[in-house]
């Protein structure tokens, strides 16, 4: 989670542009959903 956050940061600080807050909320937000998604089918491949 952390380096996806971090990459993003790097890409758009590159790009000299800053999200607003809402933009930042919602990209969170998105982020948190892949993880999630990901996180789960980790754990049924695992069984």
């Amino acid at each position: 989670m952390f380096i996806v956050e971090l990459a993003t940061d790097v890409g758009n600080e590159q790009k000299g542009y800053r999200p607003s807050n809402e933009e930042n909320g919602a990209l969170k937000l998105a982020q948190l959903l892949i993880i999630n998604i990901y996180y789960q089918k980790l754990q049924t491949t695992k069984k």
